[in-house]
């Protein structure tokens, strides 16, 4: 008996689910409450999704009073920005100044907390005389996080040194408005000899000056450059 060996081609159709076919029938054998918890599983996971305030509300109908809905809320946290936190100073503020001009300002702010439009361009572009401009700046300035609405480090430090109480307090005043590059400098012995005083109350005045914060609007929330969400979720009542 004689054995042979042949190779023999046939085509044979078979169909390969796609991970995003997969997920869609995945999706399909859940039921309505099922869906939700999987929509908020993945909003904790994906930071670029992005939900309302409806998804919330149904996964609370769906359940009752079955799960905690306040800690579905933890899933959304929501920062409060350095104008936010500002423009409500202002609307409560027993000063008198235009609160238009004074909102401009303040969305004018850098994500530092600055100031950095000149007083010509406020002028130019809002039509404010020089004096309005500088009251309404310096009712901003009285605002916490105190230092906002600087126009230079220097007015920075000097803002929140003035709401302070210390010892070394006026020796902290004088080294920031006449010298401020040599403490970068770290000329310390140098201006204990300028300002004729001791090395101690020249470091004293150093630390106090140093506990400033050179950037009070940095720990406020910040608009994000724009990210295309993985998926868009839209809730339409019946």
């Amino acid at each position: 008996m004689k054995l042979e060996t042949n190779l023999k081609q046939t085509q044979i159709q078979t169909q390969k689910l796609s991970l995003k076919q997969q997920f869609s029938l995945k999706v399909l054998e859940m039921n309505d409450t099922q869906v939700l918890d999987a929509i908020v599983a993945e909003l904790e996971i994906n930071p670029v999704l992005e939900a309302n305030e409806n998804i919330y509300a149904m996964q609370e109908h769906a359940y009752g009073d079955r799960t905690p809905f306040d800690l579905a809320l933890n899933y959304v946290v929501q920062e409060e920005s350095l104008s936010e936190t500002l423009l409500k100073q202002l609307h409560t503020d027993s000063h008198q100044v235009n609160e238009a001009l004074a909102d401009f300002i303040i969305e004018s702010l850098d994500s530092n907390g600055y100031l950095r439009l000149s007083m010509e361009e406020l002028m130019e572009i809002t039509h404010a005389s020089f004096e309005e401009l500088e009251e309404t700046i310096n009712v901003i300035q009285t605002f916490e996080p105190y230092g906002v609405c600087a126009r230079s480090l220097q007015e920075c430090i000097l803002i929140q040194l003035s709401y302070l109480h210390h010892p070394a307090l006026k020796t902290a005043i004088t080294i920031t408005d006449r010298y401020l590059e040599e403490l970068a400098q770290n000329k310390l012995p140098w201006l204990a000899s300028c300002l004729n005083i001791s090395l101690e109350e020249v470091n004293a005045a150093a630390a106090l000056i140093r506990s400033c914060n050179p950037k009070p609007g940095s720990s406020y929330a910040h608009p994000s450059a724009y990210v295309a969400a993985d998926a868009k979720i839209t809730v339409i009542d019946r």
